[in-house]
């Protein structure tokens, strides 16, 4: 009987181990791609703005920010690299490092939405939104791995991870559809347009990365289903918001924006549903192949 608990014990951590670094590795690749082009901007000649595709103006604390989460992004992917090997003071360290990073570019964050998105209710609810289940989930992982509940503090941190990876792959959406957009038209884009349906690509991708991480690392508990289930609020608020402005007026929703989203809404439903089929089986197959002793 122990022998069956270690091993139902090592396999649990191996499968956690396995797609929670497959996953937050590919999240890591798209988010760094996002924000590539503005890293490049911001270096070579200013700010920008990916929405206006314009130099950026409100960024009173931007700087602090963008340097701490750049911090948070190479952190990450030593964690990534490190955890579950022998290179647990590398791990440690880099924790810590990309810990301090993430708490020092939300404060930043939280000033600059303060100061400049205090007017706009949605975007300004949104971003603080995205603030406090970073700040959450990263606190919750460093107090987990404190008490030596392991598990937990990677359920935890590849949460943060998600909320970070939000705005990143938004841009990378934004970035795309500007392309797009050059090649079908003038390259013309409403900012508000593109902020909102830039929303549905990053909630879709976010969904998959990080509900099959879930799904096949075997961690599907309150913590991620909450978590989850808070970018999936992101999208049905922003899908609903769009099909209510369905038209062809100015600030209306033609069919080359609401047809997509629709799109994405039977993709999004249909991910949700494979998801939870995906679960149920695996619960169905755990329960009835035990595991064999180590004998």
């Amino acid at each position: 009987m122990a022998g069956d608990a270690t091993n139902s014990a090592d396999f649990a951590k191996t499968q956690q181990n396995q797609h929670f670094k497959m996953s937050g590795a590919i999240g890591l690749c798209l988010g760094t791609m996002g924000f590539a082009p503005s890293w490049y901007k911001g270096i070579t000649d200013c700010m920008w703005s990916v929405s206006h595709n314009a130099p950026h103006t409100d960024n009173a604390f931007l700087n602090p920010h963008i340097l701490c989460m750049a911090l948070w992004f190479i952190a990450v992917a030593v964690q990534l690299s490190t955890g579950g090997t022998s290179f647990r003071r590398t791990h440690v360290i880099s924790g810590w490092v990309g810990f301090i990073g993430l708490l020092i570019g939300m404060a930043a964050a939280t000033a600059n939405t303060l100061k400049y998105d205090g007017a706009q209710i949605g975007a300004g609810l949104y971003t603080l939104l995205l603030i406090l289940g970073a700040s959450t989930c990263a606190i919750m992982g460093v107090v987990k791995a404190r008490q030596k509940r392991f598990a937990e503090h990677k359920d935890f941190m590849l949460m943060a991870l998600m909320y970070t990876l939000d705005p990143a792959i938004q841009r990378l959406a934004m970035w795309a559809i500007r392309v797009v957009a050059g090649f079908a038209s003038s390259g013309s884009v409403n900012a508000d347009s593109l902020l909102a349906v830039s929303k549905i690509p990053a909630c879709v991708i976010n969904l998959t990365i990080f509900g099959f991480m879930a799904v096949r690392g075997n961690r599907v508990n309150a913590v991620t289903i909450c978590n989850i289930g808070v970018i999936c609020l992101f999208f049905g608020f922003v899908s609903f918001e769009i099909f209510m402005h369905i038209g062809t007026g100015e600030g209306q929703a033609g069919p080359v924006i609401w047809g997509p989203v629709l799109g994405a809404s039977v993709m999004f439903v249909s991910i949700i549903t494979v998801l939870v089929v995906l679960h149920l089986r695996g619960g169905r197959t755990r329960a009835c192949q035990p595991l064999c002793s180590a004998a």
